[in-house]
């Protein structure tokens, strides 16, 4: 039997619309207990390991896999392919906790440095032109030298050649860097203020939608303060 070839699974900053995952039950279940392995590029490395021991831990192996006993409907006998489900649904988790966190609106702090970095760019634009002969900055210096020069105090050297290459290289990052930060700010603000929510906290909420989607019963979204080891994180 052909071993069926590892999916790589990378989360792309392409579009903070598109939060889903493209794999289903039954290509999980051909991946799990070592036949396979997801190996996803997520911008944190516990999400990839707990992602990966989903998919290459044999069944029945974590703590996490008895509750797939709570996927089975009235009647039906737990099996395999509810570990499977309950594995695959705690991979979708761990994705959109991702992508939420990926595009969450930046915080005070990165503002204040992209601000503090769009002022050296400016500035550092500045300086260079100042390196340039004093007839040959700002709009003057883009008509040439001037005719009457006949002491050459207005003509360019090499190394007034290259800063101003060098300005014209970085000419176009503050206005990048305006607009970005632009866009930035003028997300709308959280509907609740307070400390910006961080990893543990987004995959307990996304895991609680998710849980209620499924089962149709509420779990409640909260954290433990202090963290255990046997707790898969």
């Amino acid at each position: 039997m052909k071993r069926p070839r590892k999916p790589t699974i990378s989360l792309q900053p392409k579009t903070a619309n598109i939060v889903q995952l493209e794999l289903d039950e039954s290509a999980l279940s051909e991946l799990i207990a070592g036949r396979g392995e997801i190996l996803p590029s997520l911008p944190n490395a516990r999400d990839n390991l707990a992602v990966h021991r989903f998919t290459s831990a044999s069944i029945g192996s974590l703590p996490v896999d008895h509750f797939g006993q709570l996927l089975c409907k009235p009647g039906e006998t737990f099996a395999d392919k509810h570990i499977d489900a309950l594995r695959l649904g705690l991979i979708q988790v761990y994705f959109r906790a991702a992508y939420v966190r990926l595009y969450a609106k930046a915080t005070q702090n990165q503002i204040k440095s992209a601000r503090a970095a769009l002022a050296s760019l400016t500035n550092a634009i500045k300086q260079l032109d100042d390196v340039s002969p004093p007839r040959l900055r700002g709009l003057q210096g883009m008509l040439g030298s001037p005719l009457d020069d006949a002491k050459g105090l207005s003509e360019s050297n090499e190394f007034h050649a290259k800063c101003l290459q060098i300005k014209l290289d970085i000419a176009a990052i503050p206005m990048s860097l305006e607009q970005a930060i632009e866009i930035e700010t003028g997300k709308p603000k959280a509907a609740k203020s307070g400390e910006r929510k961080k990893r543990l906290r987004i995959l307990v909420e996304i895991l609680a939608d998710w849980w209620k989607s499924v089962t149709g019963e509420s779990l409640a979204p909260y954290v433990h303060a202090k963290r255990l080891d046997h707790v898969l994180r």
